[in-house]
């Protein structure tokens, strides 16, 4: 191979014969910006005119002179040339790697461009339909205020990727007590932010799918979700207390659940529907809650107890809802004319989530939720679903 001049005039000859097509192929496989580790400037628009501009560098990995950083003993001009051995950087980067060739050698300057160009190819190849809205409802529950880390979000929505950084929350925190006026003024929360996420001409970025990340007492969560409801597809997470994370498990056979009368009470009396779950509600708790003559009707796991790890797959939370549309489908048939069902509920965020959505405001009835107090038993919290012809 012949060897490279050492010549000022030779070497920026040769620099200037990188070819078009080299430039072209290393900004597109760049996505425009400095591909230092960190840095990520984009280099085709002036940080502070925002004027479009060329203001990237095509930095040699190995040198193309023989006295500048990371030379070889000898090479040709092609191999200098080659995109394997070209960066795109910003000037300061640019700059920063040649001054300290010994703390950036060919392997690191290597990694740098294998990390930065995959992240680029994996990012430009998501198409628009796999872009999600964020959307996080936080409140203080039993005393504690769970937080929900980035990086799991990001994880967990995968393949999907974020339509922005910040997310959409509905933060309850500042509602310390869980007596009337809190479920009250999160009702107002809710409506507003919603009513803000769903404001003509303000969708974030044209996403439509929601990822939901939700934590707060169930008879929030069910009311969230009726409020929400389905103007736009979406999925919920569940925060996996063996992980800590909110990646759905891929691993085991999915849930199945069964609908079933557990006790017949009067014509004229009260029906109530148990979601044991997480855990048994006590026939006993819901008719001193709905009166003697009640009828009470359970959803319940089928063939395994409940318990509260039992939502581990994106399956088991869509057999629910399937099952939960069924239940109520039958508790339709059953009580023509069912304007109010109390609801006992012991059951996961998500699940709280899906009973909101899946209602038909027009058909189904109101949902009186329950919540339970260890001091007095369930007590009547919320009104899910009251028809509003505005």
């Amino acid at each position: 191979m012949a060897s490279r001049s050492r010549s000022t005039s030779a070497s920026e000859d040769i620099s200037r014969s990188l070819p078009d097509r080299t430039r072209l192929m290393l900004a597109v496989a760049a996505g425009g910006r400095c591909e230092f580790a960190g840095c990520n400037d984009f280099l085709f628009e002036h940080h502070l005119t925002l004027r479009g501009g060329v203001f990237g560098q095509n930095a040699h990995i190995i040198a193309f002179s023989e006295d500048g950083p990371r030379a070889a003993a000898e090479s040709n001009t092609e191999a200098v040339h080659a995109i394997g051995n070209l960066l795109l950087l910003c000037p300061k980067c640019h700059k920063y790697v040649d001054d300290e060739p010994s703390q950036f050698p060919t392997e690191v300057l290597r990694e740098y461009k294998r990390v930065h160009e995959a992240r680029v190819r994996l990012v430009t190849g998501l198409g628009p339909d796999l872009r999600t809205e964020i959307v996080q409802l936080k409140a203080t529950v039993a005393g504690q205020n769970v937080g929900i880390p980035a990086p799991h979000v990001y994880e967990a929505v995968a393949p999907r990727y974020p339509a922005d950084a910040q997310g959409f929350v509905i933060d309850l925190t500042a509602l310390q007590c869980e007596d009337g006026s809190f479920y009250a003024s999160a009702e107002k929360v809710i409506r507003r932010r919603v009513d803000q996420l769903f404001a003509p001409g303000v969708e974030p970025k044209g996403a439509r799918h929601l990822s939901v990340f939700a934590l707060a007492p169930i008879p929030v969560l069910i009311l969230f979700g009726a409020i929400l409801g389905n103007k736009v597809a979406a999925d919920v997470y569940q925060r996996h207390r063996d992980t800590e994370d909110w990646k759905w498990k891929v691993d085991g056979a999915p849930i199945e659940y069964e609908f079933k009368r557990l006790r017949a009470g009067s014509p004229d009396g009260d029906v109530a529907l148990a979601l044991s779950l997480s855990g048994k509600i006590a026939l006993d708790q819901v008719v001193a809650s709905m009166g003697e003559a009640a009828t009470v009707y359970e959803l319940t796991l089928l063939g395994v107890p409940p318990q509260p790890t039992f939502l581990r797959l994106r399956e088991d939370l869509s057999h629910f809802a399937a099952a939960y549309r069924d239940a109520l489908a039958a508790l339709r048939a059953a009580h023509p004319g069912l304007a109010q069902l109390g609801v006992f509920p012991a059951v996961p965020a998500p699940v709280a989530v899906v009973m909101g959505r899946e209602l038909l405001p027009k058909i189904d009835p109101v949902l009186l939720v329950h919540d339970f107090d260890k001091v007095n038993g369930f007590q009547p919290r919320m009104k899910v679903n009251a028809y509003d012809p505005k």
